[in-house]
């Protein structure tokens, strides 16, 4: 892909339409040594921060899943009582 022919979306990297190759290309062709060191400082730091985020949501949402096992499982139990009572009392 030409530099001329790329699109905004193609550097944004929320985009679907991202693209990593071009965007490394485009970062070096604009910026110093100083900048590419921050840009990669900030990308760290951002996945680092994301990272974290992830492990908070899945710390939090443990215990629901847990529950919802349980709630699940208890669940199962009781239609098979309820359809062993039905056949016992149909068949």
């Amino acid at each position: 892909m030409s530099f001329s022919t790329c699109s905004k979306s193609t550097l944004d990297i929320n985009s679907s339409s991202f693209d990593p190759e071009y965007y490394v290309q485009d970062l070096l062709r604009k910026k110093g040594l100083e900048e590419l060191v921050a840009v990669e400082q900030d990308m760290v730091n951002n996945v680092r921060r994301l990272d974290s985020e992830m492990q908070s949501l899945v710390y939090e949402n443990y215990s629901k899943f847990l529950n919802a096992t349980s709630t699940v499982k208890d669940m199962q139990n009781r239609l098979t009582d309820a359809h062993n009572v039905k056949n016992y009392f149909f068949s």
